[in-house]
């Protein structure tokens, strides 16, 4: 006796979903593995890469951090990979810790953080996030500071050696309202330059030209198939809240992240951390 067309297609609409569950659960468990992906951007191409050629930039966001033995060791073996990758220097962009608000453990965190930042090799310069903000903003400037590490609160900072030496400029957090603009000094004007911020809104509220790198949207944490990010914190425009967007003079480039907020997740937006290559 055949079995009627029904059954068959129901079969296979089962079938159908398994696959499809399958291939999701798959994609957010890959994409929490963290990977470094290089890119290679031609400094001719722009004048806001005026200088850059033949430097090599780590760019580290939103770690989000557990306060556990467990997270940290994670966080040392990707110091390790980001060596290997032998940036010229590398910064960090905010949101570096898992909890949202203070809790009793934050200083011991805090330094537990800046001490596990001796172990890069090339020079580094960090800003602060809005989670940064929202745990003890002052205790994060003051632990990082005491121990001699680059946070740049709406500084310019000469990162490197002589030969080969990078004007950072690190405007605060525009999430949390402490972004405040400075122009680069004369010192700077001819030479590699970057600017580095949390939230990517800044770049458009502060309305000047210039290489810009941001994090704080994950790449929207979770992508839907064919319609994009679900939802991303910024009033970036859309296309500059993952990855290179230029806008005029601007060139922009938003990291994906490292880690995850509110939810565990990542589909679609994989945990990362970028070395741009200028050619």
């Amino acid at each position: 006796m055949t079995r009627p067309l029904t059954n068959r297609y129901n079969q296979l609409l089962v079938a159908a979903i398994f696959v499809a569950l399958g291939t999701m659960l798959w994609a957010i468990s890959h994409g929490l593995n963290t990977r470094i992906v290089e890119y290679r951007v031609d400094a001719e191409s722009h004048p806001a890469l005026q200088g850059l050629a033949g430097y090599r930039l780590a760019v580290v966001s939103d770690l989000h951090l557990q306060d556990d033995d467990s997270a940290f060791a994670n966080w040392r073996g990707l110091i390790d990979d980001i060596n290997r990758a032998s940036p010229d220097h590398v910064l960090l962009l905010g949101d570096y810790s898992k909890a949202s608000s203070a809790h009793p453990n934050l200083h011991p965190f805090i330094d537990r953080f800046a001490r596990s930042l001796d172990s890069f090799e090339s020079p580094i310069a960090l800003v602060l996030g809005n989670y940064e903000t929202w745990t003890d903003r002052q205790a994060w400037l003051t632990a990082l500071s005491t121990r001699r590490i680059n946070v740049l609160e709406n500084q310019v900072l000469r990162l490197g050696p002589p030969s080969k030496p990078l004007c950072v400029r690190g405007i605060g957090d525009h999430y949390t309202g402490k972004d405040r603009y400075l122009d680069f000094p004369p010192d700077c004007a001819e030479g590699a330059k970057v600017t580095i911020t949390h939230d990517p809104a800044g770049v458009f509220a502060w309305d000047r030209n210039g290489l810009f790198l941001a994090g704080h949207t994950h790449c929207g944490q979770v992508q839907i198939p064919f319609l994009g990010m679900v939802w991303a914190p910024t009033d970036a425009p859309p296309e500059a809240r993952c990855g290179l967007y230029l806008d005029g003079g601007k060139v922009i480039f938003t990291s994906s992240g490292v880690g995850t907020s509110i939810l565990p997740v990542r589909l679609l937006a994989r945990s990362q951390v970028e070395i741009l290559a200028f050619e």
